[in-house]
């Protein structure tokens, strides 16, 4: 237990009995006024040094804050902060308050730090919480992503503004601005520095490696509303390297022009279009002139062309194609006037031909599971005709009717029928799908056979029934 010596305990004691005499008063005067708490220990000995940690005093300012009740409103104390030796004693000023209890809101410590929010700052200003100045600032921002580093003593890890003439920074501007610097050279110092100025100008910008601290590259100006003028709806285009005006492109949120400003449609160019490759079309594709294709022409539904249609690749409508005038084609196609087709014509739907259709190869309509043989069409699917005319070779059967040609016998059919379950000379349903199915004008010849030799036929049962009637009627005369 800390012994008083007797001398500082009278000391002492007149102290309190001065203070509690005249408690609203409290002077210190003279030539050198002072105000003292001394602090020291005691032991077996008498007084002894203070040691590391121990409060040197404490200040309050007390008030009668209710009958026989006195409450501390503000406090004052200081503690020993490191060793404490004849030529050293570090320490600090902790500042309280609070009510009903005080806390800690601001300390100096013996290095000179000062901490609002924290006891311990790690910066001669150190605040934990917001800050706010109705004044003038002078001086540097500091930045560093080391809070042990008491910082550098250049702009590196800094961001501060000063006073700079255009002549000092190698342009932009030879009028006076302010100059932003911000060097935070984070991750290493691996960041990039950068700066900017401000004057009558506008706003430039520069950057170099982290740390280099020459700032030899050129300045860039940043494009601010008086450098932008345009018309709204229409999208900008560079009219000088720092200056921004209208394009032809006009976009209103819901249609894109090209050279016009009331497109009628999402994409609707006011002048020539050209493709230099593939060109797929999901709806419909309509050309009031004409149209070249160097690559591939798709269009998923119709296709018009108002002129001349030219495609050096295939060209593939999902329905129609309609071309006003020719259309010249390199590889496949689906076409809907005058056609000059290298290859192959392929129309998936419908393909209406309002003049000639000419295909130098094979016609194939739809997508037949098989094209066996060379025919010239294949088809997969109906056709509707009002005229079909087949051409057939001189073989068509009026030689049934030539007094030489055997007449069938209806005994010999049956038979045969029995057998083979189809008419003499008609092809059976097995040879139909061998052969993929069967030749139209040959299968009207085989038939029109057929429908003579039973003319002939029903002509000879005709007769023989007349014969027949003839005998009933002399029997019963």
């Amino acid at each position: 237990m800390k012994q008083f010596h007797a001398p500082y305990l009278l000391a002492l004691l007149l102290s309190f009995i001065g203070i509690s005499i005249n408690q609203t008063f409290a002077q210190v005067s003279g030539t050198k006024p002072e105000f003292i708490l001394y602090k020291h220990n005691s032991g077996p000995n008498g007084a002894e040094p203070v040691v590391q940690y121990d409060m040197l005093g404490e200040i309050k300012f007390n008030a009668l804050a209710a009958v026989n009740t006195i409450r501390t409103g503000v406090s004052i104390r200081s503690f020993a902060t490191g060793p404490v030796s004849g030529n050293n004693l570090q320490a600090n000023l902790i500042f309280q308050t609070g009510a009903p209890a005080l806390v800690d809101r601001m300390a100096i410590t013996a290095q000179g730090l000062v901490g609002i929010g924290t006891i311990t700052p790690d910066f001669h200003l150190d605040i934990v919480g917001n800050t706010h100045t109705s004044g003038d600032f002078f001086g540097r921002l500091h930045m560093d992503d080391n809070p042990g580093n008491p910082g550098p003593n250049t702009y590196l890890q800094e961001a501060y503004f000063e006073n700079k003439s255009g002549s000092q920074l190698a342009a932009p501007d030879p009028a006076r601005g302010g100059l932003l610097t911000l060097a935070p050279t984070f991750n290493g110092g691996a960041d990039t520095d950068h700066q900017l100025f401000f004057n009558t100008g506008g706003i430039y910008h520069r950057k170099e490696a982290a740390s280099a601290a020459n700032w030899t590259a050129p300045w860039e100006k940043l494009l601010t509303s008086a450098d932008i003028n345009g018309t709204p709806n229409r999208v900008a285009k560079f009219t000088e390297p720092s200056k921004l005006g209208d394009s032809q492109l006009w976009d209103d949120g819901t249609n894109v022009g090209i050279a016009t400003t009331t497109p009628a449609a999402k994409l609707d160019v006011n002048g020539s279009t050209r493709l230099g490759g593939n060109a797929s079309v999901t709806g419909n594709l309509n050309v009031a002139g004409a149209a070249s294709v160097n690559g591939v022409l798709t269009a998923n539904t119709n296709a018009s062309v108002g002129s001349d249609l030219t495609v050096g690749g295939n060209t593939a409508v999902g329905n129609s194609l309609v071309v006003s005038n020719n259309a010249n084609i390199g590889a496949a196609l689906a076409v809907n006037t005058t056609a000059t087709i290298g290859t192959n014509l392929t129309v998936n739907n419908n393909a209406t031909v309002n003049n000639d259709a000419r295909v130098n190869g094979r016609l194939i309509v739809g997508n037949p599971a098989s094209t066996p043989g060379s025919h010239a069409v294949y088809v997969d699917g109906s056709i509707i005709a009002t005229e079909v005319k087949v051409a057939l070779q001189p073989s068509w059967p009026d030689y049934v009717f030539e007094a030489d040609y055997p007449m069938p016998d209806l005994v010999e059919w049956e038979q045969f029928i029995q057998t083979n379950k189809h008419l003499p000379g008609v092809p059976s349903a097995a040879t139909v799908a061998a052969n993929g199915g069967i030749e139209l004008g040959e299968m009207n010849r085989v038939l029109l056979e057929k429908v003579e030799e039973l003319t002939l036929l029903l002509i000879g049962q005709q007769k023989q029934l007349d014969a027949l009637k003839t005998e009933l009627q002399d029997c019963k005369r």
